[in-house]
């Protein structure tokens, strides 16, 4: 399998030309603070809108500025989990999930079964009736991939799925994601500060810097011939 996503876009001071390519494994995304990397994703899902260019999801453009194409975020079909999961603190987990479904005009009946089908999925379901605040940063992040699935996602971005956990729970939770992300048969970027993340996800890696992509390949070529010192630096770390 592979797949393509084309980003060609300015959006205030940021300029973004960006091509990432993948195949069966996830890509880890890194650079430094300010490249691009969180914009990136966030474009893509639809939650800013860029002053100009285009976003291509494989051969659909889902944003194209001088064609006058935007499509609504619950339209591109993007899972994407931002940076600390995002969950609404006075929702229960399931509705949590189920919350994309509510907008849609879904039943209640109808949301809750889906919803637990999918949390079954994410091993979560026994969290249901649980508020976030009560929550594991494991099982926050079980709950928010199971919400970003209820788009049938053609692509699942994630942005420093691991970033708010301590180092014991990072290590388990590390381990859950790698496991997810193989076994799931669509593409994954990830957005990642850690190397460890990025050879624990069996990853390919796109450095990028200033929002151009500067290197790409897996991880092990990166380590051993980095063409930038970030790219250096990350994998001494």
């Amino acid at each position: 399998m592979s797949w393509h996503v084309a980003v060609r876009m300015r959006l205030g001071s940021l300029d973004l030309d960006v091509d990432i390519q993948g195949g069966d494994a996830p890509v880890a995304l890194i650079g430094p603070n300010g490249s691009g990397k969180t914009t990136l994703l966030r474009t893509i899902a639809g939650a800013h809108r860029p002053d100009s260019g285009f976003i291509r999801v494989g051969a659909e453009r889902v944003f194209d500025a001088e064609a006058g194409v935007d499509l609504a975020p619950e339209r591109r079909h993007v899972g994407y989990v931002p940076q600390g999961y995002g969950l609404f603190p006075h929702l229960s987990a399931l509705d949590n999930v189920a919350f994309s479904w509510l907008a849609r005009g879904v039943s209640r009946a109808e949301r809750r079964r889906a919803g637990l089908g999918l949390m079954e999925r994410m091993g979560c379901a026994h969290l249901a009736d649980r508020t976030p605040w009560g929550l594991s940063g494991g099982e926050q992040q079980r709950v928010a991939l199971a919400r970003a699935l209820t788009v049938d996602p053609r692509i699942l971005l994630l942005d420093e799925p691991l970033a708010a956990l301590d180092a014991q729970a990072r290590r388990a939770v590390r381990g859950h994601l790698a496991e997810h992300l193989a076994a799931r048969p669509g593409p994954a970027i990830v957005v990642s500060h850690e190397a460890r993340d990025v050879w624990a996800l069996g990853a390919d890696v796109h450095a990028i810097e200033a929002g151009r992509i500067v290197q790409s390949g897996s991880a092990e070529a990166l380590a051993k011939s980095p063409a930038t010192e970030f790219v250096a630096a990350f994998f001494e770390a």
